[in-house]
């Protein structure tokens, strides 16, 4: 498990980044998405983690995983997150600077998690709960 100073640096620095290009909203919800693709995915969370993985392999499961439905930088921070040989944090990273980002907007993040899907009247309810407690 990687320490929080190192998950809270990265999340730092590639929010910095995704600012400065003027797109923190979107990447930091892309990496949120590319982050639970791989929670929900042991084996990938192992081959991006996996240092006896050749880095090209580990680059390619990144460009895989995301096949051109996230912007450049969005991508080019994925991939430096896993050259740097953290591809093991990647989904932590990418929930830290979510949240911060959703900080910077006076939002805040929250992780529903359901055994069934959930239809759209109770996605609205959970939404309007959450919306009166923040």
């Amino acid at each position: 498990m990687a320490s929080t100073d190192r998950i809270d640096g990265y999340a730092d620095a590639l929010l910095a980044v995704a600012s400065a290009e003027g797109e923190s909203d979107a990447v930091s919800q892309e990496l949120a998405r590319i982050g639970g693709a791989i929670e929900s995915s042991p084996d990938l969370a192992d081959a991006l983690g996996d240092q006896t993985v050749p880095l090209e392999r580990r680059l390619g499961i990144v460009r895989d995983l995301v096949g051109g439905k996230v912007s450049p930088t969005t991508l080019h921070l994925a991939s430096m997150v896993v050259s740097l040989g953290h591809g093991a944090d990647l989904a932590d990273i990418a929930e830290r600077m979510s949240a911060r980002a959703a900080g910077r907007r006076g939002a805040a993040v929250a992780e529903i998690r359901s055994a069934d899907p959930l239809d759209d009247d109770t996605l609205e309810r959970i939404a309007a709960a959450l919306a009166q407690r923040v």
